[in-house]
């Protein structure tokens, strides 16, 4: 019985999962302004554009203005979004050297 345990037990250390990757172009765009909400339990991410423009103030005189334009929202589920705030930090957060960042931990 212990040997059949230790065979099922090395049987699923031995597998593996497989991953599958479309080879389809993902359309890419730019996006310099942003908006979070939720919805249903789910994050919003609203992706957008903001171009400076020319208005008309009430004098009718031309006046320094922001256009802003959303154009994609992605829906992600709430513990997806927390990782993905995560590693967007990881990765604009400045990297400490390891002896600091060792000096850091011991304080």
């Amino acid at each position: 019985m212990a040997e059949k345990k230790e065979a099922a037990a090395a049987q699923q250390q031995n597998q593996q999962l497989q991953l599958s990757l479309s080879n389809r172009v993902i359309p890419t765009s730019y996006a310099n302004a942003f908006q979070v909400s939720v919805v249903d339990g789910s994050i919003l991410i609203t992706f957008g554009l903001s171009r400076p423009s020319v208005a008309k103030d009430k004098d009718g005189k031309d006046s320094p203005a922001v256009s802003l334009e959303f154009e994609q929202r992605v829906v992600v589920p709430a513990q997806a979004a927390v990782s993905m705030a995560q590693s967007v930090l990881n990765t604009v957060a400045p990297k400490k050297p390891a002896a600091k960042k060792a000096a850091a931990e011991k304080k």
